[in-house]
């Protein structure tokens, strides 16, 4: 007695099945990551803002996502941030105070749109703070910054771990999302 059997059409179905699974887990991996990415920008520049005692609004601007194949960027700008962030400047004889900190020598001016009380400082002879207000910014003049990218290293460094986890909780969302579960 000869049996035969023929599964191919089961065969040919379950590989379908397969391959639509690993095609739902690389979109889910994908959809992941950027979550994650995102994620982390959001949560970084909260924890980032409440240490340095900003607001959030001149440090998202320092936050860009990108999405590419297979994976998700994080780029984050570490040039300093200038003080008038952190407070407002006021200004008295030996310079201008925002928040704690003195700037001996420093002068405040309003900018151009007349919308933010700006901190500069002298470094050569002109004392000229209305070229400033004009829009001028000869080379007697710098702006008065603070370096962030100690603070953000440190925090981002405090996240790894938290990263990880949030990681695997998007994934799970996203891989039941495509598989439809």
């Amino acid at each position: 007695m000869k049996f035969d059997l023929d599964l191919s059409d089961q065969v040919n179905r379950m590989t379908q099945k397969i391959d639509f699974i690993g095609v739902s887990i690389n979109g889910a991996i994908q959809s992941a990551l950027t979550q994650t990415t995102r994620w982390l920008a959001k949560q970084s520049t909260r924890e980032i803002a409440q240490t340095l005692g900003v607001k959030q609004a001149p440090l998202k601007r320092r936050f860009k996502v990108y999405r590419k194949h297979g994976g998700a960027k994080l780029w984050i700008g570490l040039t300093p941030i200038s003080v008038h962030h952190f407070g407002q400047p006021v200004q008295n004889a030996a310079g201008v105070r925002v928040g704690r900190q003195q700037y001996q020598g420093a002068f405040a001016a309003t900018t151009k749109s007349g919308t933010e009380k700006m901190v500069w400082l002298r470094t050569g002879r002109k004392r000229t703070p209305e070229q400033v207000r004009k829009g001028m910014l000869p080379e007697q003049i710098t702006r008065v910054s603070q370096r962030i990218d100690n603070v953000t290293h440190a925090e981002l460094l405090r996240w790894e771990q938290r990263t990880e986890r949030q990681f695997s909780v998007f994934f799970e969302a996203a891989l039941n999302r495509k598989l439809g579960v």
